[in-house]
């Protein structure tokens, strides 16, 4: 499907979008198929400004025809995979803003093997269902889980993400967000914003960024005893009573000032 203007749909079931590989080609505006059920395969094409998806079927981003992924435009890509199914964006496959564009990316499992790059703005990653926590570098069954080699593929512009890096890395979460290996987000992202449901612990691995933001409704810790973190700013608001504390560890030698801030 290709415009000059901006691409959409009807509202229920007149406006369903099916098909096993859909490219969606917007020059010159928004492409926005949210308003239906729709049950897509593999996707892919282009906006001149905001690109969003929602799909009732298991979605893969990847090579369509001369579109090698989705790239959005000075706006934002936003893509939610309902039913608890999953993401993919496939090896050789990539999801693209503009400087200063955002991507969201809403579903229970993600399987990222090729680029996801917001240069100057935000990468929102997010479950799509309540009681789901997430797992930040490693696996745990259960949950949304980003393991080193997907998180490695998130940033901003350049081969490694880190020529214009994004600005932020936010994961939402239903039910708590364990940081289960090691994180390596300082050259790729200005700030990792942790927030949602539950409480934020560290079972695994060291973090290393320049600014650490967290939104919870339960406790915030990030003090493994065997950790080397790496962390310049802290910004934490906690609720839930007792169980609302916040305890942070930066022993990195690298780490020589932790700074409260506002976030």
């Amino acid at each position: 499907l290709h415009t000059s203007g901006n691409l959409t749909q009807a509202a229920g079931a007149a406006g369903v979008v099916t098909g096993t590989q859909l490219r969606l080609i917007s020059t010159g505006g928004a492409v926005d198929l949210t308003a239906a059920a729709n049950q897509v395969a593999r996707v892919a094409g282009l906006a001149a400004t905001d690109f969003s998806l929602a799909n009732d079927l298991a979605l893969a981003v990847g090579p369509i025809l001369t579109s090698f992924g989705i790239e959005g435009g000075t706006g934002r890509v936003s893509l939610t995979v309902n039913n608890g199914l999953g993401l993919t964006v496939e090896a050789g496959g990539s999801i693209t803003t503009a400087v200063g564009g955002n991507v969201t990316l809403r579903a229970n499992e993600m399987a990222i093997n090729g680029r996801v790059a917001a240069p100057g703005g935000e990468i929102n990653l997010r479950v799509a269902a309540a009681g789901v926590g997430v797992t930040l570098g490693g696996v745990a069954g259960g949950t949304l889980s980003l393991d080193a080699a997907a998180l490695a593929q998130l940033g901003g512009s350049g081969p490694d993400g880190t020529s214009v890096p994004a600005a932020r890395l936010r994961i939402t979460s239903a039910n708590g967000i364990d940081l289960a290996g090691n994180l390596a987000l300082r050259d790729r992202f200005g700030a990792l914003e942790l927030e949602g449901f539950g409480a934020v612990t560290q079972s695994g691995g060291s973090l290393d960024v320049g600014r650490l933001v967290g939104r919870m409704t339960g406790g915030f810790s990030v003090d493994r005893a065997a950790a080397s973190n790496r962390i310049d700013e802290l910004a934490v608001v906690v609720t839930g009573g007792a169980a609302g504390t916040v305890s942070v560890r930066a022993t990195d030698p690298q780490a020589t000032l932790l700074t409260v801030v506002n976030d």
